[in-house]
């Protein structure tokens, strides 16, 4: 089974926006938003968050579809630390090194950034 990860850019907020619903729809008190709450977030805001440079999204894919997410930006109020937010992955595709990969995408952007922990 192919594992992919791919740091989403802009025109992937479509893609963002369906797996971010999902995972409020499947788990619904892990996250600081509600379903509800980004069910109807504007798709400008998708966006703006995908061209913010401090945070990166990260998609990880499963036999070819979207499968999983994970968010980082720096720790605020902890200089030289990134932050590790909003990880999910479908439960179809847990088990199979799909959330591993992820966190190696959001540790390895951390070091491109120059951040330690």
């Amino acid at each position: 089974m192919s594992l992919t990860i791919e740091r989403a850019t802009v025109d992937a907020w479509e893609r963002v926006r369906a797996l971010r619903l999902s995972a409020l729809a499947g788990a619904p008190d892990a996250f600081a938003t509600t379903l509800a709450e980004d069910e109807v977030r504007a798709p400008r805001s998708w966006r703006e968050r995908l061209e913010d440079p401090t945070v990166a999204t990260f998609l990880g894919r499963c036999a070819g579809r979207d499968a999983g997410l994970v968010v980082t930006a720096p720790w605020r109020g902890r200089p030289g630390c990134a932050g590790l937010f909003s990880m999910w992955v479908e439960p179809q595709a847990r088990g199979r090194g799909l959330g591993g990969l992820l966190v190696d995408a959001v540790v390895g952007h951390a070091r491109d950034q120059g951040l330690e922990r």
